[in-house]
């Protein structure tokens, strides 16, 4: 259960569009969201939770406004401040969020999208790193390959293109394969000469392969359709080549529908690629004998008696990284079960693969401590 409250003056008139907008954003993902009893002890929420402040000249000086922020402050939520444009340069926000980057959105139009993913951000079930693949073909989609990741660089995307991410002398397919997997999304330029390139097939069959999200930008009429993509549940943005692309740049428009899409898309494929994955990791487990408890943040915690060690289990959707047995490493369990047994800690990856290099750099990474790493649920039963 996902909590968000919002922190605002009486008056302010983004407040009932902003609540509904990240309702339906959450519910959308079939998760359910409430909202923050302000009355209660906060650091007793049951999941994860975020609180947003609507900064206004009325919430800085609303006595409930205040104090709402300060109970947040104190119990470690987080939150985020959101500032009103003003003429004068003047802050909206409580000195106490100042030194944070603010989002800002005035009343009178819709909540932005990056505010949403920002929601999704702070309570998890969206990476704050956002990092993509673009595929494409270099006889006729470079160009929009270019434009796209300017401007989801713009955006705060992390992208790998091969003209700009490749350093010759590489192992070509082993470069784009740990990049493929090390993105996690993959953005497909499906253009009338796609389907002439050996290398975008090879990666297309990849991301099938280890089941990472694709969204197609496909050029309607004009590009020859692929079996293989036929059966594929992804979202797909048309180009009418005639009216959407002028002097080989997207038009303004359908950009920004583009990297909308994209935006949606990325949330909802990581969250369902890490949901599948936790899912085979809880019923892998039952099987074995373990009694399973989903904790927050994409974690679960296996017991089994006297018998095993306890568990606790975290999940990333892309390869593994340091920085995510680092965040593991900083988790602090409940006492054991059983005395005398200590926790040991999983990370699992979505993927079956694991580059050698990127295996040695865990390897120093983990050094001697109880930390443990899961190549896809296949390989679980070696560790749990």
């Amino acid at each position: 259960m996902y909590a968000v409250g919002l922190i605002h003056d009486a008056t302010d008139t983004r407040a009932e569009p902003l609540q509904q907008a990240i309702v339906s954003k959450i519910q959308s993902m079939d998760l359910t969201v409430q909202s923050i009893d302000w009355s209660e002890d906060l650091r007793a929420l049951k999941g994860p939770g975020v609180a947003i402040y609507l900064g206004s000249r009325g919430s800085l000086t609303d006595a409930v406004c205040e104090q709402k922020l300060l109970r947040a402050l104190e119990s470690g939520i987080p939150v985020l401040p959101i500032e009103q444009e003003e003429p004068t340069g003047e802050r909206t926000v409580h000195p106490e969020l100042q030194p944070l980057i603010p989002f800002v959105w005035s009343p009178g139009t819709a909540p932005p999208e990056r505010l949403l993913n920002g929601v999704l951000e702070a309570l998890g079930i969206n990476e704050r790193e956002r990092r993509l693949f673009i595929s494409y073909s270099r006889k006729d989609g470079g160009f929009v390959a270019m434009q796209l990741a300017d401007a989801l660089a713009a955006r705060h995307f992390s992208v790998f293109l091969d003209h700009f991410s490749m350093q010759a002398p590489e192992n070509i397919p082993e470069r784009i394969s740990e990049a493929l997997e090390g993105k996690g999304f993959m953005l497909l330029i499906h253009s009338p000469k796609m389907h002439e390139s050996w290398w975008v097939d090879w990666e297309i069959t990849r991301a099938l392969q280890n089941s990472i999200p694709i969204m197609v930008v496909k050029w309607i009429p004009g590009a020859t359709d692929l079996p293989k993509l036929s059966d594929l549940e992804s979202r797909t943005v048309p180009v009418n080549p005639d009216a959407d692309i002028v002097a080989n740049e997207i038009a303004r428009g359908k950009l920004e529908e583009i990297l909308n899409a994209v935006e949606i898309c990325h949330a909802e494929g990581l969250l369902r690629r890490r949901r599948e994955t936790l899912d085979s990791a809880k019923l892998m487990a039952e099987s074995r004998g373990w009694k399973v408890h989903l904790e927050g943040g994409w974690k679960l915690i296996l017991t089994d008696g006297a018998a095993h060690p306890p568990t606790i289990l975290a999940v990333t959707p892309r390869l593994a990284r340091p920085e995510d047995l680092h965040a593991l490493d900083g988790w602090q369990p409940p006492p054991p079960p059983v005395v005398g047994l200590k926790w040991r800690k999983v990370l699992l990856q979505a993927s079956a693969e694991m580059p050698p290099h990127r295996r040695q750099l865990l390897e120093w990474a983990i050094n001697s401590r109880d930390l443990f790493v899961a190549q896809g649920t296949s390989s679980l039963p070696h560790v749990v």
